[in-house]
């Protein structure tokens, strides 16, 4: 279950890649209603290691302006921290879908890590 051979590891980047996709497209809205014209621009790879789920490797994007900081797991961070974790997980727990979770962390996203859902 745990490792990067268990289940937590492709949960847990695919929970991550898409929280920083919507950070992303967020990002570029704002920046077109600011009349700064900005668009997707290539995507990298980064390993991270995370405390349950062991190394696994995300793909970020980037924006064309470089202007582009996520949140979620911010440049230069390799490791996915406790709360982060947990949160993810108890999300995973009460049943919400990737999509429920990314809606839910865009209507919540002002600082890093992801606040607890309400029951």
């Amino acid at each position: 279950m745990t490792g990067s051979d268990g289940v937590l590891a492709p949960m847990m980047k695919h929970f991550l890649e898409s929280m920083m996709t919507a950070e992303l497209e967020h990002h570029i809205s704002e920046s077109k209603l600011a009349d700064h014209p900005n668009r997707k621009n290539g995507k990298s790879k980064k390993t991270v290691r995370s405390l349950s789920a062991g190394e696994f490797e995300l793909e970020t994007s980037g924006d064309r302006l470089g202007t582009f900081e996520p949140k979620v797991v911010p440049k230069r961070q390799l490791i996915i921290t406790e709360e982060l974790e947990g949160n993810i997980l108890s999300m995973y727990a009460m049943g919400m879908s990737t999509r429920a979770m990314r809606d839910y962390r865009q209507c919540t996203t002002s600082g890093a890590g992801v606040a607890e859902p309400s029951a």
